[in-house]
């Protein structure tokens, strides 16, 4: 189970190793909660971000995407298991966890055991049927220990296996080794979206090599990389989309 976009290189890795099925979720409840979005465009930009990770070259026979707002009203099962997780943490364990204050909308306090859900089989039983102890792999970025940490804890109380993580550090921000990546800061980071062109105007600063030697060098890398990645989003079919976000059974058996 993944839930980070930027993760998917490495979960396309762990699949390929090891010929497991794959769910990723795509919190576009979340980009809502916490951004300053519609419901609709954070709909929007999960759709975006799925042809991101399809033009990877994953299995749509052994991989599920899907976004939240589309599933859970559609997933009997997986809404049980939020309801599960929901009243197993009390408002002061999410406040400790994540630090929530008291002007916090109630979806960000609730949102927690949306993100759990899927570390559970049984919350997609197009794939797992009624199974409930299948063991659950995530792969995920430092930043979201504290949501599986919560779920290990709760997952023996719902008589379900522990989840178990890798943990990945941030990849610094064009900015330097102390800055973060951002999608709402474009200088950033370089996206797989960018242009030749804006792939050449990104800076450096470090002054080791001259600016002109290292950006050549960097150029010369990246242009025909994430111009091979466009190539291949831009030729996914809104088709090809919504067979990897239809729940459906994958090339395995439970």
């Amino acid at each position: 189970y993944c839930n980070n976009c930027y993760l998917s290189v490495y979960s396309r890795y762990l699949q390929d190793a090891f010929d497991v099925p794959l769910v990723i979720q795509l919190t576009d409840d979340e980009k809502f909660l916490w951004k300053d979005l519609t419901v609709e465009k954070a709909n929007e930009l999960a759709y975006e971000n799925a042809k991101d990770i399809i033009a990877l070259g994953f299995d749509v026979n052994k991989t599920f995407i899907f976004s939240d707002i589309d599933y859970i009203g559609s997933s009997t099962e997986f809404y049980r298991n939020m309801l599960k997780i929901q009243k197993c943490v009390t408002f002061n364990q999410v406040k400790g966890i994540f630090g929530f204050g008291d002007s916090d909308c109630i979806g960000k306090i609730s949102f927690p055991a949306i993100q759990a859900a899927p570390s559970f089989s049984n919350s997609f039983p197009h794939i797992f049927g009624s199974r409930s102890d299948i063991h659950c792999l995530i792969p995920c970025a430092i930043d979201q220990d504290p949501y599986f940490r919560m779920t290990r804890d709760v997952a023996p109380r719902l008589g379900y296996p522990k989840p178990a993580l890798l943990h990945s550090q941030f990849f610094p921000a064009l900015q330097g080794a102390q800055t973060k990546m951002s999608a709402s800061d474009p200088n950033s980071s370089i996206f797989l979206t960018d242009t030749d062109k804006k792939i050449k105007t990104k800076d450096y600063g470090s002054g080791k090599l001259l600016t002109g030697e290292l950006k050549k060098i960097l150029i010369d890398i990246l242009q025909p990389m994430i111009r091979s990645h466009r190539e291949r989003r831009a030729a996914i079919t809104e088709n090809e989309v919504k067979q990897f976000m239809t729940p459906r059974k994958l090339a395995f058996d439970y």
